[in-house]
């Protein structure tokens, strides 16, 4: 359940300035404690025997409860048409690099390296013309 703290003003995230959202994203996720679990550095515990402690349990229902925590916030901050494409997305960290792998290379910052990686591209000398293409 949210709390009055959850509703936090966040501007939709509409595929426009994707560098912005993602940078104001962080900072929700830093004051609310889950950005480990957005950048998969802190991972849901799993139990190796058929016996879960109370320690293990209260882990596991942790990690589920930041994962579920991080996830709506992420799916309260986008439109529609792009949470169309993290619905099989159960992880919240699966979330964020497909959200970053599909917008982060459209953003202006990623364009122009890569455009000169372009002009700056030869053919090496040891490739005839047919390996090279």
């Amino acid at each position: 359940m949210m709390d009055r703290q959850d509703k936090i003003p966040v501007k939709m995230f509409d595929g426009q300035q994707f560098s912005i959202w993602k940078y104001h994203m962080k900072i929700i996720f830093e004051a609310k404690k889950v950005l480990q679990v957005v950048h998969g550095l802190e991972k849901r515990p799993l139990s190796l025997s058929s016996e879960i402690s109370a320690g293990e349990q209260l882990a596991m229902e942790t990690g589920d409860e930041k994962n579920a925590k991080a996830r709506m916030f992420i799916s309260k901050s986008i439109s529609q048409k792009i949470l169309r494409k993290l619905t099989t997305c159960s992880i919240t960290a699966t979330m964020w690099q497909k959200l970053s792998s599909l917008h982060l290379l459209k953003t202006l910052e990623s364009i122009f390296p890569l455009q000169d990686k372009f002009f700056d591209y030869k053919m090496q000398i040891a490739y005839d013309i047919s390996t090279h293409i």
